[in-house]
Parts: C-alpha cells; sequence; structure tokens
C-alpha cells in the first residue's frame, strides 16, 4: 500500500497537502516539529502565501529555557535550544502538521517572526528529541517533495 498514492508525484500544491505530507513523517512531533513549521513557512513564502503575520510560536513549560531563548536578540552569547513545540501563526491559527495546535497547553510562548531564530533553534542539533531521524535522507526528501531549499538545516551527528 502506498501511503502518499492520493499526493502529486512532482510536489505539493495545497497547504493540505504539505499538511499531509509532513504529518505522516515518523516522529515529526517528537524533534522535527522545527524542521516541519520552517518547511510549512518556506512551502508558503515560496507560493506567496505568507502574510504580515506569518511567524513562529515557540513553546515551552520550562521556564529555564524559555527564558533562555528570550534573551537571543539582546544577548550575543545566547544559545538558543529547543523548545518543547514549534508551531507557525498563519491566517489567525496556531498550526503544526497536525492542523489547529492550541497554544495554551504551554505556560511560556515565544512569538517570533524571524525565520534565522528558528533555524538557529533547529541547528542546536543536541537539543531536539532523537527520535526523530534528522539523516539526510529525510531532510532531503521533505525538501524534494514540498519543493523548497533546506540545506542550512544541520543533521544528526552522525551524518555530518
Amino acid at each position: 500500500m502506498k501511503l502518499f498514492s492520493c499526493i502529486r508525484p512532482r510536489g505539493l500544491k495545497t497547504f493540505d497537502e504539505v499538511l499531509y505530507f509532513l504529518s505522516h513523517i515518523e516522529y515529526i512531533n517528537r524533534g522535527g516539529c522545527g524542521i516541519s513549521t520552517l518547511a510549512m513557512y518556506r512551502w508558503l513564502k515560496k507560493h506567496g502565501k505568507t502574510t504580515e503575520q506569518t511567524a513562529f510560536y515557540f513553546l515551552d513549560n520550562d521556564y529555564n529555557n524559555h527564558n533562555n531563548n528570550s534573551q537571543y536578540h539582546t544577548n550575543e552569547h545566547i544559545v538558543i535550544k529547543a523548545s518543547s513545540h514549534v508551531v507557525l501563526f498563519h491566517n489567525d491559527q496556531t498550526i503544526d502538521c497536525d492542523g489547529f495546535k492550541p497554544i495554551s497547553d504551554y505556560s511560556y510562548q515565544i512569538f517570533e517572526k524571524s525565520e534565522g531564530f528558528l533555524v538557529a533553534m533547529i541547528n542546536n542539533v543536541q537539543s531536539w528529541n532523537r527520535a526523530f531521524s534528522r539523516s539526510k535522507d529525510s531532510i532531503a526528501n521533505i525538501s524534494k517533495r514540498l519543493g523548497i531549499d533546506l540545506s542550512d538545516i544541520d543533521l544528526e551527528d552522525d551524518d555530518l
């Protein structure tokens, strides 16, 4: 049985297809939510679907982690650490690849428009849950299927 038989082989044409594809990647929301969010954002950007409000929410229940990340723009020595979850804010909704994601489940939120902030967080490989395979093949597959560039994403230590 082909898992993605309903998706066009030459790329994904709708945001719903993007969500469907990403949500079926093993453990995407257990260590790959930042990559998934970046992929959704870059797909929207490529297709001219971002708005002035499109941004990222970095969600945490750990005050120390939240406090560390909150200081990023004012302290050049801060190393951003993975949040508990990362979601996209778009069209007045907070979404991950599984769809609408309420942020009220998290004690601390950082609202950020900077794609660079997200990339810096993603590239602190050691701070992410390792359940999601951040292999060369998995990142290349996401990049190819969505028709976006993810070459700025660091891979697992074994693939570096």
